[in-house]
């Protein structure tokens, strides 16, 4: 019963870190460069941006 069953479920697990890396890396970029803009924008104006945003996202 058992021996069938492993190879399976690894094959899911696999598949499925697979998956979990590349969306995984996916928002590892989306956020490196969501905090490199935050981070040039709080250079650039001092904290008034991200007020700003503050202010825009509960509207």
């Amino acid at each position: 019963m058992i021996k069938p069953i492993v190879p399976y479920w690894k094959k899911l697990a696999f598949r499925i870190r697979k998956r979990l890396k590349g969306s995984l890396l996916a928002q590892m970029k989306r956020s490196l460069g969501a905090t490199e803009i935050e981070t040039g924008n709080k250079n650039e104006q001092g904290n008034e941006s991200f007020s700003s945003q503050v202010r825009t996202s509960s509207w």
